[in-house]
């Protein structure tokens, strides 16, 4: 396995990236991308509107995935980060 993302319904139009791994072998080649954007389809196909992600502080590589794959910014000095789908 080189990567995977798994999320679920949070709430009426919510939906959460509940986490995205790539092996890092394999990071910088547009996989995480990718499993972002179909999970995504199938978030919004399922009725999300609205996309949660919650990423730790530390987390640098997962805090520039958050910004290049979902447009999003932290909300505020906490762990949690939302973007449009």
């Amino acid at each position: 396995m080189i990567g995977y993302a798994a999320g679920y319904m949070e709430g009426r139009g919510v939906g959460h990236v509940a986490s995205l791994a790539v092996r890092p072998a394999f990071r910088g080649r547009g996989v995480g991308k990718g499993l972002m954007k179909a999970l995504e389809a199938e978030l919004m196909a399922r009725g999300a509107r609205r996309l949660r992600l919650e990423v730790r502080e530390s987390n640098m590589v997962a805090r520039k995935a958050t910004r290049t794959c979902m447009r999003a910014e932290p909300l505020s000095s906490t762990t949690s980060s939302r973007a449009e789908a």
